[in-house]
């Protein structure tokens, strides 16, 4: 009976030791570059299986994302004016962040902490609203008989409305015009068992900044 609860209790400790020795061989063995690139395919390109590995809600990261924006748009539209033509902008630059490739190149590891570089394909957002402008203002001089024909209020969604579809066409014609890099600092998450940005808030900002614009423009 002794030999058997000894047995037992060996058996139990052998498990034991096997669990903690499969999970410090996951860690050892686990790419932090892998991750930090699923992690920024999930938040860059809105990668709803990447997102799942992550736990994270990308509904919530579009609402976050789209908020300084819709603030910056309400700080200077008329009320009563309709801005639903700004979803039109938001959809078409994330089908063009999509098509941004992302690569990721291991700097350093230590322990339960690495150094991660992320180099993205970049579009020059801001240098394609001058001609946006331009081709929105003559759009209005040609239909300068038919907005005065509108009341204000028509006239003003008339134009918004515009002014938001010439934008995400703009978008949607941006050239790849380059790649930014940037590190960013790993940790491993014994919950989720993978690796994450020690940031994950800045690493999102940071990436979004590369993904659009140059870096003179930072």
């Amino acid at each position: 009976m002794d030999r058997i609860v000894k047995w037992k209790k060996l058996s139990a400790v052998l498990v034991f030791v096997l669990m903690v020795a499969v999970a410090a061989g996951c860690k050892l063995l686990s790419k932090p570059e892998v991750d930090i690139q699923t992690y920024a395919e999930a938040v860059g390109h809105l990668n709803e299986s990447a997102a799942k590995e992550f736990n994270l809600d990308l509904a919530q990261l579009r609402e976050e994302r789209e908020a300084s924006s819709k603030q910056a748009f309400a700080a200077f539209i008329p009320a009563g004016i309709d801005t639903t033509k700004l979803d039109e902008t938001t959809d078409a630059l994330y089908e063009k962040m999509m098509t941004l490739n992302i690569k990721t190149k291991l700097i350093s590891k230590d322990g339960d902490t690495a150094r991660v570089k992320v180099t993205t394909d970049y579009i020059d957002y801001i240098g394609i609203l001058p001609g946006v402008m331009r081709s929105f203002r003559a759009d209005l001089a040609a239909d300068a008989d038919k907005m005065n024909a509108m009341s204000q209020q028509d006239a003003l969604h008339y134009a918004m409305g515009k002014m938001f579809t010439k934008i995400a066409d703009g978008i949607k014609n941006a050239e790849i015009k380059g790649q930014n890099t940037f590190e960013t600092t790993a940790k491993y998450d014994d919950k989720l068992g993978k690796w994450v940005p020690e940031e994950e808030q800045a690493f999102q900002q940071t990436l979004y900044r590369n993904m659009l614009m140059g870096e003179d423009k930072k």
